[in-house]
């Protein structure tokens, strides 16, 4: 190697390596020096809300009447299948907007987008059922009429969380309900009707968080807005 490249590389280590010392000396000097009292538990508190995730999606909860209406459809199901993954009586909803892996930072993006709903209460109507077929089991779920107010809630939500930086799915809103997941039935050729018609009052709109617990899928509300009537 000629002396002079040679020379000039060992020359771009040395500044390298001051560089390298140069940022750990600062580093020592904000976590270890005489400020570290007041700099190091900020940085730290800022990189832990930066870390920290949640799994969320806004949603309509149900009342305990409708809930016990949407178990007896499960039960009915139930009968019919060889096997299936029922979601849970507590769990039932309808989603509005699935957010997945949420920094804790975007929470009050989140619930001012929640906060610019001006809606009032109003009525859904669940009406018959069906299924997506999947490898491994169908997916069921009882369908709902259609419903302005409902669409308009929801392309509120699409929108702003979409200005704000959200990826938001923009495939067409088409609530269901989902009673059960990798269903399979005992006789394919004896497909269940498995609910009638009933109305659902919805006052509110729900901020939740999805997480297991105990090894058992839970959700809890964080955040809602009441619908005036």
């Amino acid at each position: 190697m000629p002396l002079h490249v040679s020379v000039f590389k060992e020359w771009e280590m040395l500044r390298l390596r001051g560089v390298s010392l140069a940022i750990r000396r600062i580093s020592s000097l904000l976590f270890f020096g005489k400020s570290r009292e007041n700099i190091r538990p900020q940085l730290a508190g800022a990189y832990k809300r930066q870390e920290i995730k949640m799994r969320l999606f806004i949603a309509i909860n149900f009342s305990n009447e409708i809930k016990g209406k949407l178990a007896d459809a499960q039960d009915a199901l139930r009968k019919h299948a060889l096997s299936g993954n029922f979601t849970r009586t507590e769990n039932l909803h309808l989603t509005l907007i699935f957010l997945g892996e949420t920094p804790q930072n975007r929470l009050e993006t989140i619930k001012q987008a929640i906060d610019s709903i001006q809606e009032k209460a109003f009525e859904l109507r669940a009406n018959g059922s069906g299924r997506f077929s999947r490898n491994g089991g169908d997916i069921w779920w009882i369908g709902m009429e259609e419903n302005h107010t409902l669409k308009k809630i929801h392309s509120v939500l699409a929108d702003s969380l979409t200005a704000s930086g959200f990826d938001i799915e923009e495939r067409e809103f088409k609530p269901h309900l989902t009673l059960a997941r990798k269903v399979l039935l005992k006789n394919e050729k004896n497909i269940p009707k498995i609910t009638g018609s009933f109305n659902i009052v919805v006052d509110k709109i729900s901020l939740m968080k999805s997480e297991q617990i105990k090894g058992t899928l839970t959700y809890t509300e964080i955040y809602s807005k009441v619908l005036n009537g």
